[in-house]
């Protein structure tokens, strides 16, 4: 039966691994498991059987040898929806490490082990399939994000990618890589995954040419690409049953051809490794995924030393906006390209064409985009169109603010941010932050309709998460036009 340790825990070689005082310990081979104060539909009981699987199936040595002693944190705490798999994680994560010799590990559910004092114990945190984590603000988020930033890792599996989604998390959001945006690929199947980096320290072991598991996945929205992650292992969005479903729909909805599943990143000091794969439970006895998982434990512990910085790259439509600009704009002219129409449809010749290098909020101001268009529009309708890409000249996360009557629409690397008409003028925000990165270029599309005299028309930067409103500018980037 369930055993409630009060103040010091004592474990045998092979016995369970540590919990932390006041905490329920995890079930003994065959027992029910539970998670304290947490609804649990039913977790996997760990038998013998499973037992037996996991470790024929365990490497017998580190992938690097540690350069000390290592502690593991394996938080399994969620908040709603709870993965079957957790417990099968946790006793997977312990015998890898005996087996290994490269950590030994105690598990907590309790967000009071967010301490720095209590974390400092430890080298590297797993979140174990956590879901909707509550993390309380303060000093527990701090505690995370100092932890991490000064030298220490984290690790993800699974539903942890489902995490600090809300506004007030953007900066855990930040640090993991982004927040999950829905789950197009079912637990129940057979999906194609594409190894992004063969010769990388974790992923050399995977087939080069790309391997098949039956697994769930996530996908991201755009926040989180090479942009902002180094991506080891992707979906192969070129097999046919994993673009697309049944009935020949696109399984998710980015439009960029990327869906990353593995990936680590810098946060600070720091190492973050996220796996997306452990919602099956024989994930957690097969082969390459233990590999996989002491790997990425051993970079994110710090023994396994990787290049962990973000390998730049420029989408394809931006590709090909800025080869076009430069054809018929060889001298870099700064801007957006403007069209304007005198009708409410974006139809027939324009009756002006302009550049306009920034959105400022006073209308007929010199930096406004209207004080040469407005002799020749007329007094009804007015829509206008501006397009190019814009070339951050910092990195940091924002989202785009566009100020407008009566309607706004801005599409972002060929993604809908912002679409809005009605009769006041007020802030809207993108649907998504964007993680700038100095000198990657994003392509810019906006539409903009007057139904009467008295434009009004703004676009900023939002930062996040403060919330900080930046007018753009030489300091903060530049504007190429399109050449179309």
């Amino acid at each position: 039966m369930m055993k409630k340790i009060i103040t010091v825990v004592l474990v045998a070689l092979g016995a369970v691994p540590a919990v932390l005082a006041n905490e329920a310990a995890p079930a003994q081979s065959g027992e029910e498991p539970k998670i304290p104060g947490i609804m649990v539909p039913e977790l996997t009981k760990v038998t013998p059987e499973i037992i037996t699987k996991i470790a024929a199936d365990c490497p017998a040595k580190p992938v690097a040898v540690p350069e000390r002693p290592r502690r593991l944190l394996i938080f399994s705490r969620c908040e709603n929806f709870t993965h079957h798999s957790i417990s099968v994680a946790e006793k997977a994560l312990t015998l890898l490490g005996e087996q290994t010799k490269a950590w030994s590990a105690d598990i907590s559910y309790d967000y009071a082990v967010f301490d720095a004092a209590k974390l400092a114990a430890y080298d590297a945190i797993v979140l174990n399939n956590c879901q909707n984590l509550d993390m309380p603000p303060g000093a527990p988020r701090e505690a995370l994000l100092d932890f991490v930033r000064n030298g220490k890792g984290i690790v993800a599996l699974h539903s942890a990618v489902d995490n600090f989604g809300a506004d007030d998390l953007a900066e855990l959001r930040g640090m993991m890589g982004g927040c999950s945006a829905g789950h197009p690929w079912g637990h129940y199947l057979t999906w194609r995954f594409k190894v992004e980096e063969p010769q990388y320290p974790l992923t050399a072991h995977l087939n080069p040419d790309g391997f098949t598991m039956k697994d769930a996945m996530y996908q991201f929205d755009t926040r989180t690409g090479r942009h902002n992650v180094r991506v080891l292992v992707s979906m192969d969005m070129s097999d046919l049953a994993t673009a697309k479903d049944e009935n020949g729909k696109p399984r998710g909805f980015r439009t960029d051809g990327l869906n990353p599943v593995v990936w680590v990143r810098q946060e600070g000091k720091g190492r973050v490794f996220v796996n997306c794969f452990g919602n099956n439970d024989e994930i957690f006895w097969n082969a390459s995924m233990l590999q996989l998982n002491l790997a990425g434990i051993q970079y994110a512990l710090g023994d396994l030393k990787a290049d962990d910085a973000v390998v730049a790259h420029v989408s394809p439509s931006a590709t090909v906006a800025l080869a076009k600009a430069a054809e018929v704009n060889p001298a870099g002219n700064a801007g957006l390209r403007a069209r304007w129409w005198n009708n409410n449809s974006f139809t027939g010749a324009p009756v002006l064409t302009n550049v306009v290098i920034t959105f400022n909020p006073v209308v007929n101001s010199p930096s406004s985009p209207f004080p040469a268009a407005t002799p020749l529009l007329g007094p009804e309708y007015v829509t206008a169109r501006f397009t190019g890409t814009f070339i951050p000249k910092e990195s940091g996360e924002y989202k785009f603010v566009a100020n407008a009557d009566d309607y706004v629409g801005l599409w972002v690397n060929d993604v809908e941010e912002i679409a809005w008409s009605g009769h006041t003028a007020k802030d809207r925000f993108s649907t998504h932050s964007f993680n700038l990165v100095k000198g990657v270029p994003l392509t810019i599309h906006m539409d903009y309709r007057q139904d009467k005299l008295g434009y009004k028309l703004t676009l900023r930067l939002a930062h996040q998460p403060d919330g900080e409103q930046i007018d753009f500018g030489p300091s903060v980037g530049e504007f190429i036009p399109t050449s179309d």
